[in-house]
Parts: C-alpha cells; sequence; structure tokens
C-alpha cells in the first residue's frame, strides 16, 4: 500500500489488517500543497521524470 497525506491527516483503515497481512505502507513527505504542484508542473514539463522500478496489475 503506498500512501499519502497531502489532503489531510485522519486515514481510515485498521493497523491490525496491515499487520495480519504482512502489508507495508511507504509515503514520502511533500511537506506543503504547493510544494506537490511545482513538482508535477516539472514532471508535465518534462524537466524532470519519475522512474517507475515495478507496476502490478
Amino acid at each position: 500500500m503506498i500512501s499519502g497525506a497531502i489532503a489531510g491527516g485522519s486515514p481510515d483503515f485498521s493497523i491490525r489488517e496491515i499487520n495480519q497481512w504482512y502489508r507495508q505502507i511507504l509515503g514520502a513527505s511533500m511537506r506543503l500543497w504547493e510544494d506537490f504542484l511545482n513538482v508535477m508542473r516539472l514532471v508535465w514539463q518534462k524537466k524532470v521524470s519519475p522512474h517507475i522500478y515495478r507496476t502490478y496489475t
């Protein structure tokens, strides 16, 4: 599971479910909404590109 908190910090999930199924939470802090928008602007302008290691379907 990948988690973010740009929109707020009140997740609606059970920590027991994560532990029971040996799941992981990965996350990174972008700090401010404006920071996120600035990074996305650079991505859309093709000045930076994300590295996608693996996708799951």
